[in-house]
């Protein structure tokens, strides 16, 4: 199954690199389909024989036919680019297969006031750090921030809150916002499994960002818990 997510991942990477170039060959075929299309409509306005009637309808269909064809690469391209590609896990991990958390907020986002990490307790709502964590809530456990890793990685964390939507792992180059997530669950965990594997030696070696995401029961976005690991050859 992984083999098979890693030629996916490697298909739609090649499609989105190459894709203002598919739709610019696309486009000039069908310049030249449409000009056999006019050239073929004239020849059926013109021609007096049944036998010309019908060889200019065949090409005015075949034409047609090739359009069609044209307009439907093109969809599949721009489907595949845009809705599929984001939703193949970038090193061909699994993911939990009932969840769709692909969609993920670019920007930091405050938890909302219906966050309540501890309902029915007198306990205050523990603050937030500037990287998200919440030691004993919501936080890393292996790697931890500045950690040395390679070769595949089963991380853990904690994610410990009873009104727990789901959380996700991703991981981006230091510095960029080029999120691409690797596992996901729905479960409460305590410094146990976060879910799937990560094969470090499908990126290249440096400093990355890690972060886990979370949701309440509402779909309501905690801040993200972030770390920075160094990935070594």
């Amino acid at each position: 199954m992984n083999e098979i997510l890693k030629l996916l991942n490697e298909f739609f990477r090649l499609l989105e690199r190459y894709e203002i170039w598919a739709y610019v060959i696309l486009g000039v075929i069908a310049f030249f389909f449409i000009q056999r299309l006019m050239n073929a409509m004239d020849a059926m306005k013109l021609a007096t024989f049944k036998l010309e009637k019908d060889v200019a309808t065949r090409r005015f269909q075949a034409n047609v036919a090739g359009l069609v064809i044209l307009f439907l690469v093109g969809g599949f391209i721009f489907t595949s680019v845009t809705f599929i590609a984001p939703a193949v896990p970038w090193d061909g991990s699994l993911s939990t297969p009932t969840i769709d958390l692909l969609v993920t907020p670019t920007t930091t986002m405050a938890p909302t006031e219906d966050v309540v990490l501890f309902p029915g307790e007198t306990t205050p709502t523990p603050v937030f750090g500037s990287d998200g964590c919440v030691a004993g809530v919501f936080e890393w456990t292996y790697p931890l921030e500045g950690d040395g890793i390679s070769g595949v990685i089963e991380p853990r964390g904690t994610v410990n809150f009873a009104t727990l939507g789901f959380y996700k792992y991703e991981y981006a180059p230091a510095g960029s916002d080029d999120w691409q997530t690797i596992s996901a669950g729905n479960q409460l965990i305590e410094d146990q499994l976060l879910g799937g594997a990560w094969n470090t030696e499908t990126v290249t070696p440096g400093l990355y960002q890690l972060r886990l995401i979370a949701t309440d029961n509402q779909n309501n976005y905690l801040p993200p818990c972030t770390i920075n690991v160094q990935i070594n050859p």
